[in-house]
């Protein structure tokens, strides 16, 4: 999605880069500008972010045209709806002497293939990767004029920019306008405290019937948000109202379905659109929708009437003869129905005695509909230039599971994707890539006669759930490009790219956050702060024996998690022999792991296996194969990889490069002339030198060289490099393709999505700066160890030390790097607090005297100005105060029809 604030296009035929904005229309700006709006209310942050998300399962999702709004329903009868809060990037150029500005509004598949890349739009060209919408600049002025504004794809490459029309270097700017967290937050609350009170009097439910929110939909890009309960009331949501359609007289509201009514109109904001409600009792009631002056809804057509429940409604493009406006799925048919609520034909599938799943995908030239159930999945085809509706599916395939979802985005429906033991949405390719596996290979005159023949499919992606998926939904984000949103019974809401080159990555969650993860950032912001400050109270250093040894007691809990101590009876030199025999290895299989891209290829296996014809069939049957087990040994071992890159790219880095810098720290003996390491504090290890540096080493009692240490250095320098693109993700392997390691860019991208995929409230870090700030760290955290024992001038290393104190200082002032101010200010003052410990230490080689105590005055003196400093930029630093939109069904000033 995009941000409203003119990133997501022009708005209400406004000029693209107004204030104006689609959050502003329906919810106010992003932070209220006055706390008397309405019912809005003013949260305490930390509390907000601990209740923000559903209490219990989340049993409905749906979203807006663009992605930009995410509607959730729940059992606790509250309908919630979140807003993508993004950041608006500006570019500027020239072409032909006219100046031009613009914004991106959608991103080409990068990974599409040469079998089925189809037409992503009527301008792309095969080399252009993001579209701008663009408006022109009067000369002198800078103001835009309005009247001139245009589409155009373009392709970036470092400062210039080449677009579709055949300029190439044209160099650009670009800056951005309005600064934001990149992530969903919540705007709205919808509560039905009513009909929540009512079922709390009518007593226990039966057990499986869902109770609460159980069907959500937005119309258009910006609104109204409707909801459909279990007592069968129908609600429809905006900022200033709420229009109450208490009892449709339908039963519980399975499904609900939105879509523009007519297609040539502009129907973004204003409507009118169709409204189609599935209810328990074998109902469908379809109301037209409107909003030009306020919120409107009517009886469009007659119910459709059925002879069982009706679980699910979808509307249909079909501009033939036949005019096909509904499908339906109740028992074991689905139902065709036109504009008219009149019956046109019963589909159904041979041996399936209940259909519970139906989605469609509508392209103009012809809709494909997909229903399943008892294993089964039918696929029709409505063809607007045919002369009879559909009888029989084109193809029938077999799966495991429920659920069905569909490519809504390009010409070809590329892929599809159903739910696979409750806590697993597996992705599948529709389209063949070989002729021996079309449906049809004697005839290709139609897209769909493209689709793979049943018993060929391909499983891509996996997209694991902590816990069980309740809804799921396939949309189209307008620059993401095709999510996948997923809904679970933990209360959380997920979004997942469906792009080739990202499938199955995390772009968000939306739910509240746990008690870990608001302690978390303060305890490794200290932790972190200490071992930085830890350094300058080394060997180097002349501290008074008291501060050295009080320093020592913080160090064994605070290092806990970068320098595991454990005292054993054995000797110092045996101990590092095994450091050494850990450490090593460690790094070549990291990087022999991250060259293979290991967790892709498990993935890729874990594909096969799913494919492999002996999984399909035990799938179908129930039953348990070898292939089974092979699949739970693959995801297993991609656990492990998983776990021991995040051990790599965290708590692992210190303890590896100290390790490394100690194998490479020599001295001479006075006694024999012989060099031997430090590490040990005596003879135990000796060192061959070459020109000065070690290339080998020998253990006491032993007579053989081993350990050829000249190699760890550049071992170690490569190791840092390796790590580079898993440490700004923190860790997180899945975010990291094998065709990104040497892209700077990709890890950059990826940093962002990692970082802002779930809204961390007071501690959201800046999505412009996040990268830079991980890089930055975990390199600081590798570089530290190395300036202490590699450099043995005392001056020279303190020195060298302070300055990078002072960088990683500078660095937080220049790129702040988190959103919220206050605690940038927090983190800005122990990065100070770093760098001025660092200097007294600086002070005391200096000084050359243990007995000094001015190094510790001026530590006292540091800590208190630091401290005030600190605290007087929290006192002044400014707060944005966020409102959430609040409505209750049961408000007497709630219209109510």
């Amino acid at each position: 999605a995009t941000s409203p604030s003119g990133g997501g296009g022009s708005l209400l035929e406004r000029p693209l880069l107004d204030d104006e904005s689609p959050w502003g229309l329906v919810f106010g700006q992003s932070y209220a500008t006055s706390p008397n709006e309405g019912s809005s209310s003013q949260f305490n942050v930390l509390a907000h972010s601990m209740s923000r998300g559903h209490e219990g399962k989340v049993l409905c999702i749906s979203a807006s045209d663009t992605v930009d709004y995410i509607v959730s329903g729940g059992e606790d009868y509250t309908m919630r709806i979140w807003f993508y809060d993004g950041s608006t990037k500006v570019y500027t150029f020239e072409i032909d002497g006219q100046a031009w500005e613009g914004i991106i509004t959608k991103e080409a598949d990068d990974a599409l293939t040469d079998d089925h890349a189809g037409i992503q739009d009527d301008k792309v060209s095969d080399h252009m990767t993001h579209r701008l919408e663009l408006r022109a600049v009067s000369d002198g002025t800078g103001e835009a004029e309005d009247g001139d504004k245009k589409t155009l794809w373009v392709r970036f490459n470092g400062a210039t920019l080449d677009d579709e029309k055949g300029n190439t270097g044209v160099p650009y700017k670009q800056f951005v306008k309005h600064e934001a967290t990149d992530s969903y937050m919540l705007c709205g609350v919808l509560m039905h405290d009513d009909e929540l009170e009512a079922n709390l009097t009518s007593g226990e439910a039966e057990e499986g019937a869902k109770r609460g929110v159980t069907a959500v939909a937005c119309a258009g890009m910006v609104g109204p948000f409707i909801s459909g309960t279990s007592n069968g009331s129908l609600h429809l949501m905006t900022r200033n109202h709420v229009i109450s359609q208490k009892n449709l007289e339908i039963g519980m509201i399975n499904d609900l379905d939105v879509s523009e009514l007519d297609r040539g109109m502009n129907t973004k904001y204003y409507g009118p659109w169709l409204m189609a409600a599935a209810g328990e009792r074998g109902y469908v009631r379809v109301f037209k929708l409107g909003s030009t002056s306020s919120v409107w809804f009517e009886e469009f057509c007659p119910p459709l009437a059925h002879e069982g429940s009706v679980l699910t409604v979808r509307q249909v493009r079909d501009t033939g003869c036949f005019s096909v406006r509904f499908a339906t799925c109740a028992g074991s048919d689905v139902c065709l129905w036109n504009f008219q609520g009149s019956q046109l034909t019963k589909l159904s599938i041979s041996e399936v005695s209940m259909i519970r799943d139906l989605t469609v995908t509508n392209r103009d030239s012809g809709t494909l509909l997909f229903a399943g159930g008892n294993g089964k999945i039918g696929v029709w085809v409505i063809d607007p230039l045919a002369e009879e509706l559909p009888s029989e599916p084109i193809t029938v395939y077999n799966f495991k599971g429920k659920g069905i979802g569909v490519d809504q985005g390009r010409d070809l429906a590329e892929y599809a994707v159903h739910i696979r033991d409750d806590h697993v949405i597996v992705t599948w390719e529709l389209l063949a890539a070989r002729p021996e596996y079309l449906i049809h290979p004697e005839s290709l005159s139609k897209w769909w006669e493209l689709l793979i023949r049943p018993g060929c499919e391909k499983f891509v992606a996996e997209m694991v759930h902590h816990s069980t998926v309740t809804d799921f939904k396939v949309a189209e984000d307008d620059v993401e490009g095709p999510v996948l949103l997923s809904a679970s019974t933990a209360g959380t809401v997920y979004t997942w790219s469906m792009k080739k080159i990202d499938r199955g990555e995390i772009c968000a969650q939306l739910r509240s956050l746990s008690l870990k993860e608001l302690i978390l950032p303060t305890t490794l912001l200290l932790m972190t702060m200490f071992q930085l400050c830890s350094f300058a109270f080394g060997p180097a250093t002349m501290w008074r024996k008291s501060v050295r040894q009080t320093i020592k007691y913080g160090a064994d809990f605070f290092l806990l998690g970068t320098e595991v101590s454990i005292e054993f009876a054995i000797k110092s030199s045996d101990k590092f022999w095994w450091e050494l025999a850990i450490v090593v290895p460690l790094m070549v299989v990291f990087l022999l792991c991250e060259a293979l891209g290991a967790y892709q290829v498990l993935n890729k296996l874990q594909g096969r296996v799913q494919s492999s014809k002996i999984f399909k069939d035990a799938d179908v049957q129930g039953s348990w194969s070898h292939m089974h087990l092979l699949r739970r040994a693959l995801t297993c071992a991609q656990c492990a990889l998983s776990l021991g890159v995040w051990f790599c790219c965290s708590v692992g880095v210190a303890p590896v490069f100290k390790i490394c810098a100690q194998a490479l720290r020599c001295s001479q003996a006075e006694a024999d002339g012989k060099y031997y390491l430090d590490v040990t504090g005596g003879h135990a290890i000796e060192c061959w030198m070459v020109l000065g540096w070690p290339c080998g080493l020998r253990w006491e009692e032993t007579h053989a060289w081993s350990y050829c240490s000249a190699w760890l250095l550049p071992l170690a320098c490569t190791y840092l490099v390796g790590l580079a693109p898993f440490a700004v993700v923190s860790g997180d392997a899945s975010y990291v393709q094998r065709d990104e390691l040497l892209d700077y860019k990709r890890w950059e991208f990826n940093a962002e999505r990692k970082a802002t995929a779930l809204n961390l409230g007071f501690f959201h870090p800046n999505p412009q700066y996040i990268f830079r700030a991980l890089l930055t760290e975990m390199a600081s955290k590798a570089i530290l160890p190395m300036i202490t024992w590699m450099v043995v001038q005392p001056h020279l290393q303190m020195t060298l030390a302070s300055a990078l104190m002072a960088l990683l200082f500078a660095q937080s002032m220049l790129f702040p790097p988190f959103i919220n101010r206050r605690y940038c200010a927090i983190v800005q003052g122990c990065r100070l607090f770093a760098l001025c410990t660092m200097l007294c230490g600086l002070i005391t080689v200096i000084i050359g005297s243990k007995r000094s105590i001015l190094p510790i005055f001026l530590l006292a003196l540091c800590f208190a100005l630091v401290a005030a400093l600190t605290y007087y930029r929290l006192m002044q630093a400014e707060e944005k105060h966020q409102y959430i939109v609040r409505r209750h069904t049961s408000d007497p000033a709630c219209a109510a029809s």
